[in-house]
């Protein structure tokens, strides 16, 4: 089922202004959780996914038998292959999905003499990994750190010399940038990455996410802890990496030390120095899983195989433009040693760090790898140019050409989910941000970011209440506005936000009544399926999942005659243009050639002729200042 065309629940929206809104691009997908401290907010155990593109240009009938998606595993058989738990008198169904974990204690740190067959297979797979080399997170391999504090870490924790899996975990939990209030999250995909073991194990069964953390604590880091879990409501969370406080220290402080300033800088994996040579080596291996992987069909191989073939001088950096960014970020949040901290100062570091943590990455590896997720067709290059602020980004691309599509979401969604007043007033030239202002009586020059975040938000199913208690207002503190829940509640009294979670509750219902739906390449997104891959409790929260795949994919659909210039200019000795990154709504262009113009109007009406084919009233726009 592809949602459209169902009657509009009718508001009056007064005529603005034909000053069409540019659109940003998406923003970067933050994990979302705690509030700090030991009491943890409940976290979404979700993952971001991705599919493709064959809409409307000669697409053939597919057999679905051919084409089904491979991103769910069989249930274990506790018949056969998971014989009871002698120890426990369970069924090794509960200790696989993690109702508890197989111990003597209340803490889980000793072990019974009879371990269940999910602990053996754990232990095992955890032995198995001391020698892993295979793809182990790109988060891991493009971090780094000097020569000197390696080695002091590695004397003071022998198994991280010779167990590649404590190690890469290790380096997880001291240089990942995957936290939530500075606190690395625990994610079992995350994990199962670190160690070498096959994705979606501990989902199956086969492992127990839970051994593995009891096991690293024993055998390096002692004083590791971290906080509960609760299938589908809430990631593990590390409370207490457990390393000793002065080598923390020393990690945090090159941390927040601009890396082409660090001497003999080495890689944490491998202990080789960060040159041109482990650089391009890193590149080579990244793009080698991602071939490995399954992709889905529809274009989001074809970006794939685009963006990450591209030459890689195209990324060479003019080292001012690094050191301007890295400056920039220290300028968010100059305080870093600053003891206690409001809300706002948290937001404030966080986004400084989490800056940084891009840059560094950066650095390492300047050009991004994009993979696929599991269910919708986005492609993503996580700490990379594509997730960085959009502020760092341009000072870092210097004279490239940003596009993005305006409004692209809510264009959509007036669409799909037959919001024909909407639809309408974007048709007009009408400029949402501009009427939610006037609406609301927030100026749209100050307060834009947090209308587009509370949008956003309502468009990918959150609750009226997290728009206003979490997105808005972090979004707020990253940027220094000023803000409270009732300035949230206000913003939600527009009545375009109205009309939004009116209609979407008849979206939900029928979502919810066929059990799932059908994007527009023609990728089934079964409620059922996304609830077992990502263990979500709720049909609710796979019907949020839902309806971003649909706009997503519907998104990538429009921006598919850009890619179609873009890989006929490669048949040039010398291509006219590179698209050289991908921005979800949007993208980035580097153009080499005096006849810039002509190329970038055929990119432009491309795009919006199969914008106006498929009736979105949505256009690709772009503010970057352009020279031709």
């Amino acid at each position: 089922m592809i949602l459209r065309e169902r009657p509009a629940k009718k508001i009056i929206l007064a005529a603005m202004s034909n000053d069409p809104s540019r659109q940003g691009p998406q923003e970067e997908g933050r994990p979302q959780g705690t509030k700090g401290g030991e009491e943890k907010t409940p976290i979404k155990d979700t993952k971001q996914a991705l599919s493709q593109d064959t809409r409307g240009e000669d697409r053939k009938q597919r057999d679905p038998r051919k084409h089904q998606r491979r991103t769910t595993r069989d249930k274990p058989k506790p018949n056969k292959e998971w014989p009871p738990c002698t120890e426990h008198g369970e069924s090794h169904v509960a200790v696989a999905l993690g109702a508890y974990h197989c111990s003597d204690d209340p803490e889980g740190g000793g072990l019974g003499r009879r371990k269940c067959w999910t602990l053996r297979s754990t232990e095992k797979l955890v032995n198995e990994s001391h020698a892993f080399e295979g793809c182990f997170p790109p988060d891991i391999q493009r971090v780094g750190l000097s020569r000197v504090l390696r080695s002091s870490i590695i004397e003071k924790y022998p198994a991280l010399d010779h167990h590649n899996g404590h190690r890469a975990f290790a380096g997880y939990l001291l240089l990942g940038s995957f936290r939530e209030k500075d606190q690395p999250i625990l994610k079992a995909e995350y994990v199962e990455k670190c160690y070498g073991i096959p994705e979606g194990s501990s989902e199956s069964g086969r492992v127990n996410i839970e051994h593995i953390l009891i096991k690293f604590r024993n055998e390096v880091f002692g004083s590791f802890r971290w906080s509960g879990y609760k299938p589908g409501e809430r990631c593990r969370i590390a409370l207490d990496i457990g390393i000793e406080p002065d080598l923390l220290h020393r990690v945090e402080k090159e941390l927040r030390t601009n890396p082409r300033t660090l001497e003999d800088r080495v890689s944490w994996m491998e202990g080789r120095k960060i040159d041109g040579k482990y650089i391009s080596n890193i590149r080579s291996k990244a793009i080698k899983c991602v071939q490995e992987g399954d992709a889905p069909h529809g274009p989001s191989s074809r970006w794939v195989q685009y963006m990450n073939g591209l030459p890689p001088d195209l990324f060479s950096w003019d080292v001012g433009n690094f050191d301007r960014a890295w400056e920039m970020a220290e300028s968010w949040f100059p305080d870093i040693e600053k003891d206690e901290l409001s809300d706002k100062e948290i937001e404030r570091k966080s986004r400084r760090q989490q800056a940084e943590a891009h840059l560094r990455r950066i650095q390492t590896q300047p050009q991004p790898i994009y993979d696929y997720s599991n269910f919708t067709t986005r492609v993503t290059a996580p700490n990379s140019l594509q997730t960085i602020d959009g502020d760092l980004r341009e000072i870092m691309t210097g004279n490239w050409v940003e596009y993005d599509l305006s409004s692209a979401q809510l264009a959509i969604a007036s669409v799909d989910w037959g919001l024909d007043e909407i639809r309408e007033f974007l048709e007009n030239g009408g400029d949402i941000w501009r009427l939610i202002a006037e609406r609301t009586g927030f100026p749209k020059s100050k307060y834009k970011p947090v209308f587009k975040k509370g949008l956003y938000s309502a468009v990918y199913g959150a609750s009226r209440q997290n728009i206003v208690e979490e997105y808005m207002k972090e979004k707020a503190d990253e940027e220094a506005i000023e803000y409270s829940e009732q300035i949230g509640e206000t913003i939600l009294s527009a009545d375009v936000f109205s009309l939004l979670f009116e209609q979407r509750q008849q979206v939900f219902h029928e979502v919810l009544e066929d059990g799932g739906a059908t994007d527009c390449f023609g990728n089934p997104l079964s409620i059922r399926e996304i609830q077992d891959k990502e263990g979500k409790e709720s049909e609710y929260a796979a019907a949020c999942t839902v309806l971003s795949c649909l706009n997503q994919a519907q998104e990538m659909d429009l921006l598919t005659p850009a890619l179609n210039l873009a890989e006929e200019a490669e048949e040039y000795e010398r291509p006219p243009f590179r698209i050289a990154l991908y921005q979800y709504d949007g993208f980035s262009v580097k153009y080499y050639t005096d006849s810039r113009r002509h190329h970038h109007e055929r990119i432009v009406e491309g795009v919006n002729e199969k914008c106006d084919r498929l009736g979105y009233p949505t256009r690709l726009e772009t503010e970057t200042d352009i020279s031709f």
